[in-house]
């Protein structure tokens, strides 16, 4: 060793960082998998858990003659670092369902994005870690209020005029 070049000893020190940094990218790697597989579960049971809440909404929405029905479809890309992506719909039988929320499932922390697209409102805390039955059950309730609160004749929205303020329908939705 002591008539090692001194070029011989950077080259296996550097040889050693770049091992040390490809064993601790492959460990990350790895880890960001187990997460993804793992967060791919439990949207699994989260998933079951807001179809088995829709079940129960539309349960009551029928017991009570209504015509609203509650659906959710799994879109088929779910994007770029997402487990899986949705979306969450309120509609009339007679119309087709219109997306209300859109449904992010994050694989890198677990994070359901669920985005609002009529009020712009996301719903940050939850995580298919900590979400629960209660959890959708709120979802369905506050997208409904919502719904009420927009009026649940299909016709009310498309009479409402864009510019004329004196029309009745104006003066109906500020009541």
């Amino acid at each position: 060793m002591a008539d090692e070049h001194p070029l011989e000893q950077l080259l296996r020190d550097a040889k050693k960082r770049d091992d040390a940094k490809a064993a601790d990218l492959l460990a990350e790697r790895r880890k960001a998998t187990d997460l993804q597989e793992k967060v791919g579960l439990e949207w699994l049971r989260a998933k079951s858990e807001l179809v088995d809440e829709i079940g129960r909404a539309n349960a009551i929405l029928e017991k009570h003659d209504l015509s609203e029905r509650y659906t959710l479809r799994d879109l088929p890309e779910p994007g770029t670092g997402n487990v899986a992506r949705c979306n969450l719909s309120l509609a009339y039988p007679s119309k087709p369902a219109r997306a209300e929320y859109d449904v992010a499932v994050v694989a890198a922390d677990g994070r359901i994005n669920l985005h609002h697209r009529a009020t712009g409102q996301r719903h940050q805390q939850l995580t298919v870690f900590a979400v629960s039955r209660r959890n959708w059950e709120a979802i369905l309730i506050r997208l409904y209020e919502d719904h009420l609160k927009k009026g649940r004749e299909p016709h009310s929205a498309a009479q409402e005029p864009a510019t004329d303020d004196s029309a009745p329908a104006a003066v109906r939705k500020s009541r």
